[in-house]
């Protein structure tokens, strides 16, 4: 970009037609770039205290499954919209008893709002805490680009009285970031891969970390 001084001198080297639309223009762009924000897959809850907690904030960690990526590298192509967790919930499980005696000693047999007890032989365990650690995941990063476009041009008001045109394009390419999921999703539930009752729940990506294409326009004035 040229400086001040520099672009008076490219002004004089140019006359007649040429003068006005060649020169005074000053381009800038601002790229940003960054990781997503870690997040935790929970295993939630509808319903007045549904495992038993005691708690509002009836929340907990499902187990992991050792070795297995959860997250869909092809979200934005899903053609049933942007899943960022797969909506097999692979990779995760309710929380299981060991054995059956853990299991009848500490285990709730028939958890509240499940519909009765569990099958004879079901092992999971919804009062059980889950093995993963707090913001094991990581939401998709961010991406954006901004662009701006002045034109100077010099007005016979002052000796260095300029009219400077202004064009600002925020997010030019309109690329889409995505939050991490579970904000205020369809479910109400935050970053949840199943349900009170074990059911699996697509972890959808519905709020944007950033704007759509803005373009900005202005006149600026100076003697």
């Amino acid at each position: 970009m040229a400086m001040p001084e520099e672009a008076e001198e490219v002004e004089r080297s140019l006359s007649g037609a040429l003068a006005w639309p060649l020169s005074g223009w000053q381009l800038s762009t601002v790229f940003k770039a960054n990781d997503g924000v870690p997040f935790s897959a929970l295993f939630g809850a509808q319903g007045p205290d549904p495992r038993g907690t005691l708690s509002s904030d009836d929340y907990a960690y499902p187990s992991a499954v050792p070795g297995c990526n959860p997250i869909d590298l092809n979200f934005r192509n899903d053609p049933n919209g942007p899943l960022y967790i797969s909506p097999k919930t692979s990779c995760f499980t309710v929380p299981q008893a060991p054995n059956q005696a853990f299991w009848t000693a500490n285990c709730d047999p028939a958890p509240p709002t499940f519909g009765g007890p569990l099958p004879a032989g079901d092992l999971r365990c919804f009062n059980l805490g889950g093995n993963p650690a707090r913001n094991i995941l990581v939401g998709p990063g961010i991406s954006e680009l901004d662009f701006s476009v002045f034109k100077n041009m010099h007005i016979p008001l002052r000796e260095r009285s300029i009219l400077q045109f202004r064009a600002e394009f925020f997010n030019i390419l309109n690329h889409t970031n995505f939050l991490a999921p579970g904000f205020l999703n369809t479910f109400g539930q935050n970053n949840s891969v199943y349900d009170f009752d074990g059911s699996a729940l697509p972890t959808a990506l519905n709020q944007t970390a950033t704007t759509s294409r803005q373009i900005q326009l202005g006149m600026k004035l100076t003697w």
